[in-house]
C-alpha cells in the first residue's frame, strides 16, 4: 500500500495574519500620534515667524529713530507691530550707545502652550554715528 503523501500548506495561518494586524496597527498609530504633534510644532513656528518679522519691524524702527528720541516706552502705552504689542527700556551705557531691551506681547506659544498673550525679550544695541 502506498502511503498518501502530505499537501503542502498554501497560504497563511491566523495566528501570522494576527501578528501582522498587530505589526500593522501600531506602526499606523505611532504615524496618527506623531500628526497631531507635527501640526503643533507647524503652527508654533508659524506664530515664531510673524513674532520675528514684527521684531524685526520694530528694531529697525528704532534703529531710524535719531539717537536723542529713543526713549523707554512702559506697557501702558505699547506700540503695536501687527497682531504683537512691544514695549521697551532703554539703558544708556555711554554717550555714544544705548541698549535697549524689548518685550514683545501677542499670539505664541508659552511652557503652557498656545497663549494670546506669549512674552517674549530681546535686546538691540543703538549707536550714535
Amino acid at each position: 500500500m502506498r502511503g498518501t503523501k502530505p499537501q503542502a500548506r498554501e497560504g497563511f495561518s491566523l495566528v501570522e495574519v494576527i501578528v501582522a494586524m498587530v505589526v500593522l496597527s501600531t506602526g499606523l498609530l505611532a504615524m496618527a500620534a506623531t500628526t497631531g504633534y507635527i501640526l503643533n510644532r507647524t503652527r508654533a513656528t508659524g506664530y515664531a515667524t510673524e513674532r520675528a518679522v514684527a521684531s524685526q519691524q520694530l528694531a529697525e524702527y528704532l534703529q531710524s529713530l535719531p539717537f536723542a528720541s529713543v526713549v523707554a516706552r512702559d506697557s501702558t502705552t505699547p506700540l503695536t507691530v501687527g497682531e504683537y504689542r512691544f514695549w521697551w527700556d532703554v539703558e544708556p551705557k555711554d554717550v555714544y550707545y544705548k541698549h535697549v531691551v524689548v518685550v514683545s506681547v501677542g499670539r505664541g506659544y508659552d511652557r503652557n502652550g498656545l497663549s494670546e498673550s506669549a512674552r517674549d525679550t530681546f535686546a538691540i544695541s543703538i549707536y550714535q554715528p
